[in-house]
């Protein structure tokens, strides 16, 4: 058991010394002693250090510092108490813990030579697994508030080192109702303002506020959320700064393809920056997030996303991000980068801006995403997209399936830039699926879909999809496709307007060894008569009931409608 001395302080405090290390603070004047609402403002909570009925400063080791009981809980009304559970004879790391009051934890930045407060627990991280003095006890924090904590240390840190709700009752959460304000917490790797590492911890109704800095597996409430680890109905509203696994309230959540864990009903709000895999609510998810949002400026390199930024192995559900993403490479408006990963009924609302890659809710995707939109501006240099900048890959066997979802968003790039997907590569597969914003591309390849569809070893299909935005660029250009390799499309439409030096057409611009079936434009909206693939058709024979006899071989008993416009998915 790490040990731990103190000066601890009944009403002000001098000195406090924690593993041998001192430091002094100047005692505070007549002003500022007293920590009422003075200032008239009811809205502050009031804030207290613990019991001030006495006026001396007594030293005793951790073993010397008492705590009340009561119904089952100990206590907790001031910092010392706080930073000796696990030290104290009579606060063990197995124990159930409740606040009583607002702790000013402000004397912690002049603690231990300027390391600050001594994380709760103890947590030597192999293969995986936290190995170490544990909390694996409760702390509720009771709807109080833990003020100003300071802590500038290396790995494994937060309030808490490490928890573990393992042996807790099923369903019980060992991390309840903790509102941490104005946290500064600094660190190397598995970094977070509450918990450093979540080992099948279970984290409930937790707030924090403040900066956090780290290098690897940063996040404004859990560094590293491993093993069964579950984060339900918290926020963070930070500032997060790192390199690698850098996320606005978790670094990283597990990587495990049995997606363990677990994130529901949360949020970030603020800003992140980092390297790569930087993501808005979790820089890297190998688990479950569900019903839960960011509204953070998220900047990075590679793997950056509004929500999450690597999504390998993870399942995303019912979440969404409204801010500005920007990064050089795999960059979204709600995820980075996706492989063998779920994207569904999400969707981002913010610009997004990149190099190569880069599309308004996922930058690449190599998974599935269904039912999920995106409407904001994705500008970009290459496989720029609307909702994805590259779905599949090139050369590789890799699948990426959109399915049931569309993209609103303006779209800039120079090569494969399309109003849905810049490049759909090999096994890529878009089904009933829609854009409706204008592309602009400078270079090769671009569509009011796709700009292209299938340049690698398999074919990329589309199914059942449309576009209706205008689309301008230089060659290669399509209503639908600007440049389709050996890729399938069928059962498809487009009505934009369609400008372009060569290789032009009003649903395909250039078409080598690919198949387009059952696929029209609109040769007036358009204002072209040619495409290199498809039919062209007047505004009045794809408008109203005449659709259904004018566009053969689409399936208007299962999948289409008509309407007064153009047709509508059913």
């Amino acid at each position: 058991m790490k040990r731990r001395s103190v000066l601890a302080l009944a009403g002000s405090v001098t000195a406090v010394s924690f593993s041998g290390c001192s430091s002094t603070q100047e005692e505070p004047n007549d002003q500022t002693a007293d920590r009422s609402d003075d200032d008239g403002d009811d809205d502050e909570p009031d804030v207290e250090d613990g019991d001030t009925s006495e006026s001396n400063t007594s030293s005793s080791d951790c073993d010397e510092v008492e705590y009340e009981e009561e119904d089952g809980y100990i206590l907790i009304s001031n910092i010392t108490q706080l930073q000796c559970i696990g030290d104290a004879d009579d606060a063990p790391l197995d124990g159930d813990y409740k606040l009583t009051q607002n702790i000013d934890a402000s004397e912690t930045e002049q603690w231990n030579d300027g390391a600050g407060f001594d994380p709760i627990g103890e947590c030597d991280l192999l293969e995986g697994e936290c190995q170490g003095e544990i909390f694996t006890g409760r702390f509720d924090g009771n709807g109080y508030e833990i003020v100003g904590l300071y802590i500038d240390r290396t790995d494994e840190i937060g309030l808490f080192s490490s928890v573990d709700s393992r042996d807790l009752m099923p369903a019980a959460s060992n991390i309840k109702n903790v509102t941490l304000v104005d946290v500064n917490v600094s660190g190397e790797s598995r970094v977070g303002g509450l918990v450093g590492v979540s080992d099948a911890g279970r984290i409930t109704n937790a707030s924090v506020t403040g900066v956090i800095n780290g290098n690897e597996s940063v996040g404004g409430l859990v560094g590293f959320n491993n093993t069964d680890a579950e984060v339900v109905d918290s926020d963070a509203e930070v500032d997060v700064t790192g390199e690698s696994l850098v996320g606005g309230l978790v670094g990283w959540n597990t990587d495990d393809t049995t997606f363990d864990g677990q994130i529901e009903g949360s949020s970030a709000t603020g800003r992140v920056e980092g390297d790569e895999r930087v993501g808005g609510l979790v820089g890297n998810n190998g688990g479950d997030i569900e019903n839960s949002h960011t509204e953070v400026d998220v900047t990075g390199n590679e793997r950056v996303g509004g929500l999450v930024g690597d999504n390998t192995f993870g399942r995303t559900t019912g979440s969404h991000s409204r801010n500005e993403v920007s990064g050089e490479e795999q960059v979204g408006g709600l995820v980075g980068f996706s492989r063998e990963g779920d994207v569904f009924d999400s969707y981002a609302a913010g610009d997004v801006t990149g190099d190569e890659r880069v599309g308004g809710l996922v930058g690449e995707n190599r998974g599935r995403v269904e039912e999920s939109y995106a409407e904001g501006t994705v500008t970009g240099d290459d496989a720029v997209g609307g909702l994805a900048g590259r779905n599949g890959v090139v050369r590789v066997s890799d699948d990426g399936e959109i399915r049931d979802s569309y993209a609103t968003g303006m779209v800039t790039g120079n090569e494969d830039a399309g109003g849905l997907v810049g490049d759909n590569g090999s096994e890529g597969e878009i089904t009933t699926s829609y854009a409706t914003g204008n592309v602009t591309s400078d270079g090769f390849g671009a569509g009011g879909l796709v700009g292209t569809n299938s340049s690698g070893s398999s074919s990329g299909n589309i199914l059942q999809s449309y576009a209706m935005g205008d689309v301008v660029g230089d060659a290669h250009v399509g209503g639908l496709v600007g440049f389709n390799g050996d890729g399938t499309v069928s059962e498809t439409y487009a009505t934009g307007g369609v400008t372009a030096g060569d290789f032009v057409g009003g649903l395909i611009g250039d078409n080598i060894d690919g198949s387009i079936t059952a696929s029209y434009w609109d040769t007036a909206s358009s204002g072209l008569d040619e495409s290199a693939g498809g039919e062209g058709l007047a505004t009045s024979e794809m408008q109203g009931p005449e659709a259904e006899s004018n566009m053969d071989g689409f399936d208007f008993e299962n999948v289409w409608n008509t309407t007064p416009a153009y047709p509508e998915f059913d």
